[in-house]
């Protein structure tokens, strides 16, 4: 979320990848090159205050000269309100399932290290919600229970703590009150996120695998 000084001494190649990050500064460049051609490569998501990327944030969503407008900066509150152009930005992919305290990233991911925890969806209604999960903690298997009015194609991904997807399951909806088994028994014992997407609404869900 804040600056990062990259220096080089030895002639070579340089590659920077950036995704889902807030880039702030005061008075300086955010981004500036001495002297070489490192190379910037966006995976989107990016909020940079200033324009010194000229043009390199290129990947969805970046975006150049906006303040992230940053609770309290001056005792390192880092967290953004629902205003700011942070909201919303950010590439799932490979991304976090939580933030830096373990909130969970709802709707799109925040650009930035913290979630904001107050954003609605588009009725006014929370977007990510609690489902039920159990036995848990688990050791073979884990069932899925929620109700919503919603049918169609679901997807279901387990991650670990830090994002990275370890099971994927593709499956049908089709009743208000549902249920869907997961098998873990695979699984290292350990902490993991199961998300499920039932139409607009993200569910999510702490399994403890034993």
């Amino acid at each position: 979320t804040l600056g990062i000084l990259a220096q080089y001494e030895n002639a070579g190649e340089a590659t920077m990848t950036l995704q889902n990050c807030i880039i702030q500064s005061d008075g300086i460049d955010n981004y500036a090159v001495e002297a070489g051609a490192p190379e910037v490569i966006s995976m989107g998501g990016n909020l940079s205050n200033d324009v010194s990327f000229l043009g390199l944030l290129t990947g969805l969503n970046d975006k150049e000269g906006e303040d992230p407008l940053f609770l309290d900066i001056a005792s390192y509150d880092f967290h953004i309100p629902t205003n700011s152009p942070a909201i919303d930005i950010g590439n799932p992919n490979g991304a976090p399932a939580t933030d830096l305290e373990g909130n969970p990233r709802i709707n799109e991911p925040d650009a930035g290290a913290y979630e904001n925890q107050d954003v609605v969806g588009v009725f006014e209604t929370p977007s990510a919600r609690p489902m039920q999960l159990m036995p848990n903690p688990a050791v073979d298997f884990v069932q899925i229970s929620l109700e919503d009015e919603w049918n169609g194609q679901v997807r279901i991904d387990v991650t670990t703590i830090t994002g990275a997807v370890v099971r994927s399951y593709n499956t049908e909806k089709n009743g208000a009150e549902w249920t869907y088994q997961l098998n873990v028994r695979e699984l290292p014992a350990g902490t993991y996120v199961a998300k499920a997407r039932i139409g607009e609404t993200l569910y999510l869900g702490k399994i403890v695998k034993q």
